[in-house]
């Protein structure tokens, strides 16, 4: 579903490395935020900074990122991804 990206997501050794890899690459994601993973022990969490479009859209460009993230990650995890 997600050509070359999907490929090389499905293709990394951990579900950790796919999300780092997928951030490395952002413009693949066609995102328009610097996206980041923080860690505080056992949770990580998605950082979507950095919006320069619209700020009329902001709202809804925040939650159609996010949410198009957690898509990938219910498919490269083949179920939900649980979140907080």
């Amino acid at each position: 579903s997600y050509g070359m990206l999907g490929y090389a997501l499905l293709t990394s050794a951990t579900f950790g490395d796919a999300l780092r890899l997928a951030l490395r690459y952002p413009a693949l994601l066609g995102t328009l935020f610097e996206l980041s993973l923080e860690e505080d022990g056992q949770r990580v969490w998605f950082s979507a900074t950095d919006y320069r479009e619209d700020p009329a859209l902001g709202a809804f460009n925040v939650e159609f990122c996010l949410l198009s993230l957690k898509v990938i990650c219910d498919d490269l995890l083949g179920q939900p991804l649980p979140l907080l």
